[in-house]
């Protein structure tokens, strides 16, 4: 089993070149996008916390698809 820290991704609050969060966006995009053809499925891609995302990750992915993978989803 993957340690809760590899699989929480939080995407992060600050946007800019520096943060680094475009690039947190994306590669949780790749990974999303990645799941449908690969052996483990849902595995590959990291869980997220809706509530600590930035609402421009919503530039490119969307709610319905982070909300799949959210660590602090609602029931």
């Amino acid at each position: 089993m993957v340690p809760l820290r590899e699989q929480v991704c939080c995407l992060l609050t600050e946007y800019g070149p520096a943060s680094g969060a475009d690039r947190t966006t994306r590669r949780w995009r790749e990974a999303f996008d990645a799941h449908k053809n690969h052996p483990l499925g849902q595995q590959i891609v990291p869980k997220i916390f809706l509530n600590a995302t930035n609402e421009k990750a919503l530039n490119k992915v969307s709610l319905d698809e982070l909300k799949q993978f959210a660590a602090d989803k609602q029931e």
